[in-house]
């Protein structure tokens, strides 16, 4: 028998606020990243609202005996810097706020267990091995059985966890990429070498429809002297209003996304509610925080963003021009903002000894 001694729901309450989304959304997000980290190459959710649960299976490695006492450790990861997308299991671990129960069964090779593990107090988080009920295939795998709280069922009955649509609407938001065959071809087959498909309920998990296109262009992004490819991406402008969730130019890394809209990419279209688009560069995933959500403030890892970002900035620009979504102001003469932009840089240099992080704005 083990035991978590930390004042855990304080820790998960603390992460769960570092997510830009619902507890709900970054479940299901944390769960396929982990999935996806593993090798899994398919990866199905089945719901069922009826029992309040939730049970994700994955065919990846699995976990060996020390993964598993380590998962129940909500400081623990095995995942080197830079190496993946997910976060020591921490979509079960937020699970733990709203569950009754969270079971895990895993295999990989002999090893072969299962354990139940549950938020008692605030205090204590206890978990134990038991006998697996045989949830995951002949081979490796994983799955993550969440059996939402009963003493506030009105509540938990209708989680959004355990609604099909809205789990296939955050796979299709946060992993566009792993589901587009060009992505997939072109920059992620090393990494998902067998691909990948997931299913909610039996049913496949394809991209989402579109809205009518009016001109879609894809680009790809370039860096160093030989002009070496790190990433690639496309813009779509639609005839119509696109969805709150599609707009905006989208960034991602092992084909999660990370962030979207355009006020990071420093470029905006005049129609910003009727373009959209989505560049996934792989080599950003050594500067993400903790919870995948954006990219780290040091030095070094502002300097490596602010590069990607320049090149991506060159790569659409031209695009935006040609969609006619350019804006006079944008398109205003270099040298009437030059004398600005040196009076700046004078500021800037003047302040870097205090402030460090600045350095990567002077280049």
């Amino acid at each position: 028998m083990g035991e978590t001694r930390v004042n855990l729901k304080h820790l998960l309450e603390d992460i769960r606020d570092s997510y830009p989304c619902s507890l709900e959304e970054a479940i299901i997000t944390e769960l396929v990243a982990n999935a996806l980290d593993s090798g899994a190459s398919v990866i199905r959710f089945l719901s069922s609202p009826e029992n309040r649960k939730l049970v994700v299976i994955d065919d990846g490695n699995g976990m060996t005996r020390g993964n598993l006492k380590e998962y129940h450790d909500i400081a623990a990861t095995t995942k080197m810097k830079g190496k993946g997308i997910g976060f020591a299991g921490i979509g079960v671990k937020l699970s733990l706020l709203v569950a009754e129960e969270v079971v895990t069964e895993t295999k990989r090779g002999r090893f072969h267990r299962a354990t139940r593990w549950k938020l008692e107090t605030d205090q204590r988080a206890p978990w134990g091995y038991f006998k697996p009920e045989g949830l995951v295939g002949p081979a490796n795998g994983t799955a993550v059985s969440i059996i939402l709280k009963t003493e506030k069922f009105d509540l938990f009955s209708d989680s959004s966890l355990i609604q099909s649509a809205f789990i296939e609407r955050v796979i299709q938001t946060h992993f566009y990429p792993v589901l587009d065959s060009e992505f997939m071809d072109k920059i992620l087959r090393h990494t998902y070498k067998k691909g990948v498909a997931f299913f909610v309920n039996g049913k496949k998990v394809c991209l989402p429809e579109q809205e009518k296109t009016v001109q879609n262009v894809p680009f790809s992004i370039r860096l160093g002297k030989r002009g070496k490819r790190t990433g690639i991406g496309f813009l779509r402008k639609c005839s119509e209003e696109l969805p709150e969730e599609q707009r905006g130019l989208a960034i991602s890394t092992y084909g999660k996304v990370i962030k979207r809209g355009w006020d990071w990419i420093g470029i905006a279209p005049l129609n910003i509610k009727n373009v959209t688009g989505i560049v996934e560069i792989p080599q950003l995933s050594e500067i993400l925080t903790t919870n995948k959500a954006d990219f780290l403030k040091d030095v070094t890892s502002l300097k490596k963003y602010y590069h990607y970002r320049k090149a991506i900035q060159e790569a659409i620009e031209p695009i935006l021009r040609t969609f006619g979504e350019i804006s006079p102001t944008q398109e205003r003469p270099k040298k009437d903002v030059k004398p600005l932009e040196r009076e700046i840089g004078r500021v800037l240099e003047g302040m870097v000894g205090d402030f460090p992080e600045l350095s990567p704005l002077l280049g």
